[in-house]
């Protein structure tokens, strides 16, 4: 299996645990929004091209990473001991390499419309984190929230522009979401843990990605000729855009995007 003003949001929730949650804010504070954009033109794969691939870097020195308070948690001071747990809002690798940075094309050469993606994506609650804890996907696919872990939560999307938000009923393990229009950054909580976030992106086309470890990104589909502009976006960073023309000419093109 494979940010603007916020509208009233709709909640869907999942409690894993007999005791009442308590509630949360969500961790991070990043502003969701709706990229909505004209379509009707069928997207001519016939005619791409070149692929897409880079890296997002940090100039700088990166903030250290902190380390959760726990001692309110016995649950989860108990599986990660003296190790500890760290915040993973801003993960920066020894090359300066950027992880969790959604990156994705914001404007195309013309009004395209992309066939739609029916996979299942699962995103995996276990140790106190959503795995993976930035993702993106196409509207109508379903995205499952399953809690593999022993440790008491109660999950839920926030959304501020999805129509349709249902929850299975009794509750169970399993939250589901079928998004029916784009968005930047709908959110995954949990309301028993402040720190533990997801963020979903919802796109009307397949081009997006997000960063690994070391920064690196790639479009899963080549691009045919034209001018773009590419979007990246951070849950705590400020958002980068970039021009992106292509001339047919290359196979590959990277990219190198930097924040300050």
């Amino acid at each position: 299996m494979r940010t603007l003003a916020l509208a009233s949001c709709l909640t869907l929730s999942l409690v894993s645990c007999e005791n009442p949650p308590m509630p949360s804010t969500g961790g991070g504070s990043p502003q969701m929004h709706s990229p909505v954009r004209p379509t009707g033109v069928t997207y001519p794969a016939e005619a791409a091209t070149t692929r897409v691939q880079g890296v997002v870097r940090i100039k700088g020195e990166p903030p250290s990473r902190k380390r959760i308070d726990l001692s309110g948690f016995p649950s989860c001071e108990k599986v990660f001991g003296e190790s500890g747990l760290f915040d993973d809002s801003l993960i920066v690798g020894p090359n300066k390499g950027v992880q969790n940075v959604l990156v994705y094309i914001s404007e195309f050469p013309a009004a395209w419309s992309f066939a739609q993606d029916a996979e299942v994506i699962q995103v995996v609650h276990d140790r106190c984190s959503f795995q993976p804890k930035v993702l993106g996907v196409q509207v109508g696919q379903t995205v499952e929230v399953r809690i593999t872990s022993t440790v008491r939560h109660a999950d839920r999307f926030i959304s501020a522009f999805q129509a349709k938000v249902g929850a299975e009923f009794p509750y169970k393990n399993v939250v589901r979401m079928v998004p029916k229009t784009p968005e930047i950054f709908c959110k995954i909580i949990c309301d028993v843990h402040p720190w533990e976030l997801g963020l979903v992106s919802v796109f009307d086309h397949p081009f997006f990605a997000i960063t690994d470890n070391k920064g690196g990104f790639s479009f899963p589909a080549k691009l045919p000729p034209g001018l773009y502009k590419v979007t990246a976006i951070h849950e705590r960073l400020q958002s980068i855009e970039t021009e992106l023309r292509i001339a047919g000419d290359k196979e590959y093109i990277e990219l190198e995007l930097a924040y300050n």
